[in-house]
């Protein structure tokens, strides 16, 4: 008596299934996926970074250099408009700078070091069209210490360009982004403060 034969299709099957559990083929392909993820998050706050970065050195260079005349006593303590034009013009790169950039200069009294004026802390542009604020810039007496503090308003990439639905798919990957103190326009600061003394007359 003869077993019963395996029909052709069962056996083709069991043969594809054979042949799938030993096959390594695509082996890499599940790790990748569970790790692509990370991946990108790592290499967008990595931009981020970079970016951020680049835009506090230029910034630091830009005040420093436009300073230096101060620092020698080349020139006397400029207009606040006169200022941030020289620190933009040393920055080279960012755009809208004079609208985004707040610049101010306050004499240091040295027995209690405080700022001569009333010091309400650092200073950024103000977006309220109906905002008064003014840059106080203090050319101070001889041998004097100034105070120059500059602030930088710019727009980080995890709140750049969006799409017509207003996501930022890329971007909201961007866990540093999103940690980024920035205020209701979606704005983040950069600063940087200088001191030098007045030249004798």
């Amino acid at each position: 008596m003869t077993a019963p034969q395996t029909p052709p299709m069962d056996r083709r099957r069991r043969n594809w299934l054979r042949h799938l559990r030993r096959s390594e083929t695509g082996a890499v392909t599940l790790p990748t996926l569970l790790w692509l993820p990370f991946f990108l998050m790592i290499m967008v706050s990595s931009v981020e970074l970079l970016v951020l970065s680049v835009k506090q050195t230029m910034l630091e260079r830009g005040v420093d250099m436009s300073t230096r005349i101060l620092r020698l006593g080349i020139e006397k303590t400029p207009s606040a408009e006169t200022l941030k034009r020289s620190i933009c013009e040393n920055i080279g790169f960012l755009h809208n700078c004079m609208d985004d950039l707040f610049v101010e200069v306050h004499a240091v009294d040295t027995n209690t070091w405080a700022t001569v004026n009333p010091d309400p802390g650092m200073r950024c542009v103000d977006r309220d069209p109906d905002s008064t604020q003014v840059a106080t810039v203090d050319g101070g007496n001889d041998d004097q210490m100034m105070l120059l503090r500059a602030c930088l308003k710019i727009r980080p990439m995890s709140t750049g360009s969006q799409t017509e639905d207003g996501k930022n798919y890329i971007w909201e990957m961007n866990p540093l982004g999103a940690y980024l103190l920035t205020d209701m326009n979606g704005e983040a600061t950069l600063t940087t403060t200088t001191f030098y003394i007045n030249e004798p007359g």
